[in-house]
Protein backbone atom coordinates (compact mmCIF):
# COMPACT_ATOMS: atom_id res chain seq x y z
CA UNK A 1 0.00 0.00 0.00
CA UNK A 2 0.54 3.65 -0.49
CA UNK A 3 -0.57 6.91 0.64
CA UNK A 4 -0.72 10.09 -1.24
CA UNK A 5 0.49 13.26 -0.19
CA UNK A 6 -2.48 15.86 -0.02
CA UNK A 7 0.00 19.11 -0.79
CA UNK A 8 2.34 17.65 -3.70
CA UNK A 9 1.22 14.42 -4.77
CA UNK A 10 3.99 12.29 -4.26
CA UNK A 11 3.39 8.47 -3.73
CA UNK A 12 5.02 7.21 0.35
CA UNK A 13 5.04 4.10 1.49
CA UNK A 14 2.25 3.44 3.82
CA UNK A 15 3.82 3.98 7.14
CA UNK A 16 5.62 7.04 6.25
CA UNK A 17 5.11 9.71 8.58
CA UNK A 18 6.22 12.92 6.67
CA UNK A 19 6.41 13.23 2.90
CA UNK A 20 9.96 12.67 1.06
CA UNK A 21 9.10 15.02 -1.58
CA UNK A 22 7.77 18.17 0.76
CA UNK A 23 8.36 17.42 4.04
CA UNK A 24 4.86 16.88 5.08
CA UNK A 25 3.31 15.71 8.39
CA UNK A 26 0.86 13.00 7.66
CA UNK A 27 -1.36 13.60 10.71
CA UNK A 28 -2.17 10.12 12.88
CA UNK A 29 -3.93 7.58 11.06
CA UNK A 30 -7.64 6.44 12.35
CA UNK A 31 -8.74 2.61 12.42
CA UNK A 32 -10.27 1.95 9.48
CA UNK A 33 -13.70 0.40 8.93
CA UNK A 34 -13.70 -2.55 6.31
CA UNK A 35 -14.48 -1.37 2.99
CA UNK A 36 -13.38 2.30 3.41
CA UNK A 37 -10.45 3.64 1.94
CA UNK A 38 -7.79 5.40 3.50
CA UNK A 39 -8.34 9.40 2.52
CA UNK A 40 -4.32 8.98 1.43
CA UNK A 41 -5.07 6.06 -0.82
CA UNK A 42 -5.78 8.15 -3.88
CA UNK A 43 -4.27 11.01 -5.27
CA UNK A 44 -5.47 14.09 -3.98
CA UNK A 45 -7.82 15.91 -6.30
CA UNK A 46 -6.10 19.41 -7.34
CA UNK A 47 -7.98 22.60 -7.49
CA UNK A 48 -8.28 25.04 -10.00
CA UNK A 49 -5.12 27.22 -8.26
CA UNK A 50 -3.55 24.91 -5.56
CA UNK A 51 -2.05 27.24 -3.16
CA UNK A 52 1.76 27.20 -2.90
CA UNK A 53 4.15 26.15 -0.85
CA UNK A 54 7.27 27.86 -0.12
CA UNK A 55 9.81 25.51 1.54
CA UNK A 56 10.53 27.47 5.02
CA UNK A 57 13.39 29.99 4.75
CA UNK A 58 16.80 29.35 6.47
CA UNK A 59 17.10 32.22 9.21
CA UNK A 60 19.29 35.01 8.44
CA UNK A 61 22.48 35.28 10.75
CA UNK A 62 23.29 39.14 11.28
CA UNK A 63 26.22 39.85 9.48
CA UNK A 64 27.78 41.68 12.69
CA UNK A 65 27.45 38.44 14.04
CA UNK A 66 29.20 36.61 10.95
CA UNK A 67 32.12 39.39 11.05
CA UNK A 68 32.44 38.85 15.14
CA UNK A 69 32.65 34.64 14.59
CA UNK A 70 35.37 35.07 12.18
CA UNK A 71 37.31 37.56 13.80
CA UNK A 72 37.42 34.78 17.04
CA UNK A 73 38.27 32.25 14.51
CA UNK A 74 41.60 33.94 13.96
CA UNK A 75 41.97 35.25 17.27
CA UNK A 76 41.45 31.52 18.32
CA UNK A 77 44.83 30.26 15.68
CA UNK A 78 47.00 33.34 16.24
CA UNK A 79 46.86 32.46 19.96
CA UNK A 80 47.61 28.92 19.78
CA UNK A 81 50.32 29.49 16.88
CA UNK A 82 51.51 31.85 19.69
CA UNK A 83 51.37 29.05 22.45
CA UNK A 84 52.82 26.28 20.01
CA UNK A 85 56.27 28.61 19.28
CA UNK A 86 56.96 29.64 22.69
CA UNK A 87 56.90 25.90 24.15
CA UNK A 88 59.05 24.79 20.80
CA UNK A 89 62.09 24.60 20.58
CA UNK A 90 62.50 27.03 17.55
CA UNK A 91 65.97 28.56 16.05
CA UNK A 92 66.55 32.27 17.50
CA UNK A 93 69.86 32.93 16.20
CA UNK A 94 69.33 34.35 12.69
CA UNK A 95 72.52 36.75 13.13
CA UNK A 96 71.40 38.17 9.26
CA UNK A 97 74.46 38.91 6.90
CA UNK A 98 73.19 42.67 7.04
CA UNK A 99 73.64 42.47 10.64
CA UNK A 100 77.26 41.13 9.84
CA UNK A 101 78.22 43.67 7.60
CA UNK A 102 77.03 46.64 9.74
CA UNK A 103 79.02 45.14 12.57
CA UNK A 104 82.50 43.93 10.63
CA UNK A 105 82.07 45.59 7.26
CA UNK A 106 82.70 43.79 3.95
CA UNK A 107 80.22 41.31 2.54
CA UNK A 108 78.12 38.32 3.91
CA UNK A 109 75.89 35.54 3.12
CA UNK A 110 74.17 33.04 5.37
CA UNK A 111 75.79 29.05 4.44
CA UNK A 112 72.63 27.54 5.03
CA UNK A 113 73.94 24.16 4.20
CA UNK A 114 76.26 24.55 7.10
CA UNK A 115 73.18 26.38 9.76
CA UNK A 116 70.62 24.36 11.67
CA UNK A 117 70.21 23.15 15.13
CA UNK A 118 70.90 19.67 16.44
CA UNK A 119 68.78 17.91 19.49
CA UNK A 120 69.51 14.73 21.59
CA UNK A 121 67.38 12.75 23.43
CA UNK A 122 67.46 8.90 23.96
CA UNK A 123 70.74 8.36 22.78
CA UNK A 124 70.07 9.73 19.24
CA UNK A 125 71.56 12.76 17.56
CA UNK A 126 69.58 14.15 15.04
CA UNK A 127 70.96 17.19 12.80
CA UNK A 128 68.70 19.10 10.59
CA UNK A 129 70.30 21.91 8.19
CA UNK A 130 68.70 24.71 6.93
CA UNK A 131 68.66 23.53 3.61
CA UNK A 132 66.79 20.54 4.51
CA UNK A 133 68.79 17.69 5.01
CA UNK A 134 68.53 15.96 8.01
CA UNK A 135 70.85 13.31 9.44
CA UNK A 136 70.61 10.99 12.47
CA UNK A 137 73.49 9.31 14.69
CA UNK A 138 73.21 7.02 17.37
CA UNK A 139 75.43 7.43 19.88
CA UNK A 140 75.80 4.18 21.05
CA UNK A 141 78.07 3.38 17.97
CA UNK A 142 80.71 5.82 19.08
CA UNK A 143 80.95 5.54 23.25
CA UNK A 144 80.25 2.09 25.37
CA UNK A 145 78.12 2.12 28.79
CA UNK A 146 75.66 3.73 29.93
CA UNK A 147 73.83 6.47 27.48
CA UNK A 148 74.21 9.90 28.20
CA UNK A 149 70.60 11.00 29.71
CA UNK A 150 70.83 14.98 29.24
CA UNK A 151 68.70 16.74 26.88
CA UNK A 152 70.15 19.21 24.55
CA UNK A 153 69.06 21.18 21.63
CA UNK A 154 71.71 23.52 19.75
CA UNK A 155 71.69 25.64 17.45
CA UNK A 156 74.63 26.83 14.89
CA UNK A 157 75.07 29.20 12.13
CA UNK A 158 78.00 29.96 9.54
CA UNK A 159 78.57 33.10 7.60
CA UNK A 160 80.84 33.43 5.09
CA UNK A 161 81.84 36.79 3.99
CA UNK A 162 84.63 38.84 2.53
CA UNK A 163 86.62 41.78 3.47
CA UNK A 164 88.80 43.73 1.81
CA UNK A 165 89.42 40.84 -0.49
CA UNK A 166 89.67 38.21 2.61
CA UNK A 167 87.82 35.13 2.52
CA UNK A 168 86.32 35.27 6.62
CA UNK A 169 84.13 32.90 8.40
CA UNK A 170 82.03 33.83 11.28
CA UNK A 171 80.54 30.74 13.73
CA UNK A 172 77.73 31.16 16.04
CA UNK A 173 76.80 28.32 18.72
CA UNK A 174 74.22 28.46 21.09
CA UNK A 175 73.31 25.12 23.18
CA UNK A 176 70.43 24.49 25.66
CA UNK A 177 71.36 21.73 28.15
CA UNK A 178 68.65 20.30 30.41
CA UNK A 179 71.48 20.90 33.49
CA UNK A 180 72.19 24.31 33.93
CA UNK A 181 75.68 23.04 36.15
CA UNK A 182 76.64 21.68 32.29
CA UNK A 183 77.48 25.16 30.20
CA UNK A 184 78.63 26.45 33.47
CA UNK A 185 81.61 23.88 34.32
CA UNK A 186 82.44 24.25 30.57
CA UNK A 187 82.79 28.01 30.55
CA UNK A 188 84.88 27.51 34.00
CA UNK A 189 87.38 24.70 33.28
CA UNK A 190 87.79 25.91 29.22
CA UNK A 191 88.15 29.57 29.54
CA UNK A 192 88.77 30.65 32.95
CA UNK A 193 91.89 33.07 33.55
CA UNK A 194 91.40 34.26 30.32
CA UNK A 195 92.01 38.15 30.19
CA UNK A 196 89.02 39.99 29.21
CA UNK A 197 85.52 39.19 31.19
CA UNK A 198 82.16 41.28 30.91
CA UNK A 199 78.69 40.28 30.95
CA UNK A 200 75.93 41.74 29.15
CA UNK A 201 72.28 40.50 28.65
CA UNK A 202 72.34 38.67 31.30
CA UNK A 203 75.10 36.38 30.22
CA UNK A 204 78.64 36.14 31.68
CA UNK A 205 81.40 36.13 28.81
CA UNK A 206 85.39 36.13 27.91
CA UNK A 207 86.49 37.08 25.10
CA UNK A 208 89.78 35.97 23.56
CA UNK A 209 92.10 37.08 20.57
CA UNK A 210 94.38 35.29 18.86
CA UNK A 211 97.79 36.50 17.09
CA UNK A 212 100.50 35.48 15.05
CA UNK A 213 103.35 37.86 15.27
CA UNK A 214 101.21 40.50 16.69
CA UNK A 215 98.09 39.87 13.40
CA UNK A 216 94.93 39.24 14.68
CA UNK A 217 93.97 36.15 12.92
CA UNK A 218 91.07 34.37 15.38
CA UNK A 219 89.20 36.22 18.10
CA UNK A 220 86.07 34.28 20.37
CA UNK A 221 83.73 34.96 22.73
CA UNK A 222 82.08 32.26 25.24
CA UNK A 223 78.88 32.93 27.64
CA UNK A 224 76.93 31.30 29.55
CA UNK A 225 73.54 31.86 31.23
CA UNK A 226 71.09 29.45 32.78
CA UNK A 227 71.50 26.03 30.75
CA UNK A 228 72.81 28.14 27.94
CA UNK A 229 76.24 28.23 26.14
CA UNK A 230 76.92 30.65 23.60
CA UNK A 231 80.16 30.31 21.22
CA UNK A 232 80.74 32.76 18.66
CA UNK A 233 83.87 31.82 16.65
CA UNK A 234 85.96 34.08 13.77
CA UNK A 235 88.33 32.73 11.09
CA UNK A 236 90.59 34.30 9.31
CA UNK A 237 89.81 37.54 10.77
CA UNK A 238 90.11 39.19 14.38
CA UNK A 239 87.27 41.65 15.42
CA UNK A 240 87.68 43.65 18.90
CA UNK A 241 85.91 42.67 21.68
CA UNK A 242 83.18 45.40 21.02
CA UNK A 243 82.62 43.95 18.03
CA UNK A 244 82.38 40.81 19.16
CA UNK A 245 80.06 41.33 22.29
CA UNK A 246 78.10 43.46 19.13
CA UNK A 247 76.86 39.63 17.89
CA UNK A 248 76.18 38.42 21.45
CA UNK A 249 74.32 41.25 22.11
CA UNK A 250 72.04 40.47 18.71
CA UNK A 251 71.38 36.82 19.59
CA UNK A 252 70.88 37.20 23.29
Amino acid sequence: MVKYCPRCGTQNPDDAVFCYNCGYKFPPMQPIQPGEASPYSQPPTQPNQPPPYYPSKPSKIPLKKIITGVVGAVIAVIVILAVVLVVLPHPALAYSASQAKSTFGGTWQILNNESGTITYSNGIFTISYNNGTTMKHNVSKYISGPLPNEKYFEEFEELAGKINGTKVYLYITKCIYSNSSIPKSIYASDYQGSSIHGDINGYNYTYIQYTFFGYPFESEIIAYSGNTLIIIKTSNFGPDESQMVSVLSAIT
